[in-house]
């Protein structure tokens, strides 16, 4: 049995944003192809990369779940609140 150390390196934040970007944009690519216009809240992105604390795991939790409810309720954008976008109704 090794007893060899072993680090995990995360990427730096700052370019978290560039990751979870290219990831969306690959989802809304998709949905063209298929016919659909989405597009991606410019500010969900660093949203994303301050609440995961850049955690790859919370990343992925947080994308999976912005593009689910954008399938159970399409309004055709990844990140607006639905209150934002009626005006706070």
């Amino acid at each position: 049995m090794s007893t060899e150390k072993r680090w995990m390196r995360f990427q730096p934040l700052d370019r978290l944003g560039d990751l979870v970007e290219t990831k969306l944009r690959a989802v809304a690519s998709g949905a063209r192809v298929e016919g659909t216009k989405l597009e991606i809240d410019p500010n969900i992105i660093q949203r994303i990369v301050a609440l995961s604390g850049g955690h790859p795991h919370l990343i992925q939790l947080l994308g999976s779940h912005l593009v689910e409810r954008e399938n159970q309720d399409p309004d055709g954008l990844i990140g607006r609140s639905r209150a934002a976008k009626h005006g706070g109704r």
